[in-house]
């Protein structure tokens, strides 16, 4: 048994899952079981754009997946998302979209954040970044090239004999000689027209929209865009934190 969705043709068995979709976004899943016969039937199917009204707020049918089972049934998840502000369900792009959670309040502007840590040199620790540049240099060929010169004799013997370079001695002697530090990558992303950048690549600025502020930098890392017919164009901005403590080199990454 075979049966035509958006033009595709997917065949009947179990294991398979089948994607029907507008490519647009989706913010609510509305499950259902049926014969997997009527799962392959699009009649018995809502058309893409229909509206439900869920929590107060109107959506619409942005897509559905259909997962086939063994013994003829089928799970259909049904993915609705902003309905749209113009009176044609069926044309997405034709009209500013409404945010769900905000009924009848158009929303072009959406904002994400990601955490995450990453390994940096221990000598990049805010609590070692005030040491002086000689005890840098000994600590940092500790890292390298081992506690101990070709002699044997430890090369911290050449320390300035301050509290906190003896401190940092003491955890390369241990082994640590890295830590996590916390950074962050925010996204921006704009519902609009058109395909448009407005920031300088790899270079140094501030984010759009209410980004954390943190003790270091952001740096622009790139953009990307998706359109669809009827004119609606969705931008994605991201941006890179500086290790926390840190920032990014303002004479390689200056505007």
């Amino acid at each position: 048994m075979s049966a035509t969705h958006l033009g595709l043709i997917n065949i009947a068995s179990p294991g398979r899952t089948i994607e029907v979709t507008d490519n647009s976004g989706i913010t609510h899943v509305i499950p259902r079981t049926m014969k997997t016969s009527e799962a392959l039937d699009p009649a018995n199917h809502p058309s893409m754009g229909s509206l439900v009204t869920i929590l107060g707020n109107t959506l619409s049918l942005r897509g559905y997946t259909i997962a086939l089972r063994e013994g003829d049934i089928a799970e259909v998840a049904y993915r609705y998302g902003n309905a749209v502000q113009n009176s044609d369900p069926t044309n997405p792009g034709g009209g500013g979209l409404l945010f769900p959670g905000i009924s009848g309040s158009p929303i072009t502007e959406f904002y994400e954040i990601d955490s995450t840590l990453e390994s940096l040199s221990i000598l990049r620790h805010p609590r070692y970044q005030t040491l002086a540049s000689p005890d840098i240099r000994v600590l940092s060929t500790m890292i390298q090239l081992g506690p101990l010169d070709a002699n044997g004799n430890p090369r911290r013997n050449d320390l300035s004999g301050t509290e906190r370079a003896e401190e940092c001695a003491d955890k390369i002697e241990a082994g640590t000689i890295s830590y996590l530090a916390p950074k962050y990558t925010w996204r921006y992303r704009k519902l609009g027209g058109g395909w448009s950048i407005g920031y300088s690549v790899g270079k140094i600025s501030t984010p759009a929209g209410p980004a954390p502020n943190i003790n270091g930098n952001w740096l622009f890392m790139g953009a990307t865009g998706n359109g669809w017919q009827g004119g609606t164009f969705e931008n994605t901005f991201t941006w890179e934190s500086s290790p926390i403590g840190d920032e990014w080199d303002k004479d390689l990454y200056s505007k």
